[in-house]
């Protein structure tokens, strides 16, 4: 699986899905300010990856959560550390819908904005193009393509606003 420009040929790749990213947290961190005077006021913390941008936030204030003091950042150099960060309500992450797109169908994560992001690239599951894929690789490939927008569809009837799917074709 490989994003790719827009307008870049891939020979032998299965068009996946559009780049999607979305801010995403717990329930338990999105809730905790509405309970907690204290919460609310010491801010929101994002988690990043450690070459991401620094002000990805900006474009999506202000998020649902409620919080309104300083905002704090956790850096981490691996992706999946700053998704499990985000699991554990430590903060909000940018997700890669590709990535996330399970944790928001289980309610183990949910949206921290009303909007989301559509990048100029495409995710593709490339094949060799120097030989044909096998039946049950293309089997495979198939299914996981179906799967990904059956989460699609489910994270498109649970948060309208975001527009998933539409952005996604």
């Amino acid at each position: 699986m490989r994003f790719v420009e827009n307008n870049e040929t891939v020979p032998a790749g299965a068009h996946v899905l559009n780049e999607i990213m979305v801010p995403v947290c717990s329930p338990s961190y999105l809730r905790a300010a509405k309970r907690d005077p204290t919460a609310r006021a010491n801010g929101n913390t994002v988690i990043q990856l450690s070459d991401s941008p620094t002000d990805w936030a900006a474009q999506y204030a202000p998020f649902k959560t409620g919080r309104v003091g300083l905002q704090k950042t956790l850096t981490f150099s691996d992706y999946a550390v700053v998704i499990q960060a985000a699991l554990l309500s430590q903060g909000i992450a940018f997700g890669w819908l590709t990535v996330v797109s399970h944790a928001l169908t289980t309610n183990a994560l949910t949206p921290a904005a009303s909007v989301l992001t559509r990048t100029q690239r495409r995710c593709v599951l490339l094949g060799s193009p120097r030989r044909p894929l096998r039946p049950i690789v293309t089997e495979i490939r198939t299914w996981f393509i179906e799967e990904l927008h059956r989460e699609i569809n489910a994270i498109d009837e649970a948060h309208p606003s975001l527009g998933v799917r539409a952005a996604c074709i």
